[in-house]
C-alpha cells in the first residue's frame, strides 16, 4: 500500500477508544497504545516538542524507563487496520510481559505491512506532559 493510497495522519477516527488518566513513572509495556500531549510545538532547528501532532496515541514497543519511548503513532494508520491489529494483538499471549515484546511487535507489524512502520517514532520521555491508556473498543 502505498501512501498516495493511506492518510498520511487521522484524528478524527470511527474507532471509540477507551480512555484512563495514567502515570509516566514507570515502563510501559510493549503493546499498550497510549495517548500523550507532547511538548510545545517546535521551531526550525529546535529539539523535543512536536514538529505535526501534538496528541500521538502510540502503540508501544519499547520504553527504556530513561530517555525514550518509541512505538508507532496510530495517527497515521487507517482505521480499519488498527482495529485489526490490536485485535490480533489480543491473540499474542505475552508480547507486554516479555522483553522481547517490542521486536515481536515490529516483526508482526512488518509481516502485515512493511509502509505501516513509516508511522514508527521516537519521543523523549521528558517532553510527554500528560499520559492517557487506551483501549480500542472492538465491539463495531
Amino acid at each position: 500500500m502505498s501512501n498516495t493510497e493511506r492518510p498520511l495522519y487521522r484524528r478524527n477516527r470511527s474507532i471509540k477508544f477507551k480512555k484512563s488518566r495514567v502515570r509516566l513513572s514507570s515502563r510501559v509495556p510493549a503493546g499498550t497504545l497510549i495517548e500523550f500531549q507532547y511538548g510545545v510545538q517546535k521551531e526550525v532547528n529546535e529539539s523535543g516538542g512536536w514538529k505535526n501532532d501534538p496528541r500521538p496515541i502510540l502503540l508501544v514497543f519499547y520504553d527504556d524507563q530513561s530517555e525514550y519511548i518509541e512505538g508507532v503513532n496510530t495517527n497515521y494508520l487507517e482505521d480499519k487496520f488498527l482495529r485489526d491489529f490490536m485485535e490480533v494483538l489480543e491473540n499474542a499471549p505475552g508480547i507486554g510481559k516479555s522483553t522481547d515484546g517490542g521486536k515481536r511487535l515490529y516483526k508482526l507489524m512488518k509481516s502485515v505491512d512493511p509502509d505501516l512502520l513509516k508511522a514508527y517514532r521516537k519521543y523523549k520521555r521528558k517532553s510527554i506532559l500528560a499520559v492517557w491508556k487506551m483501549e480500542v473498543d472492538l465491539t463495531k
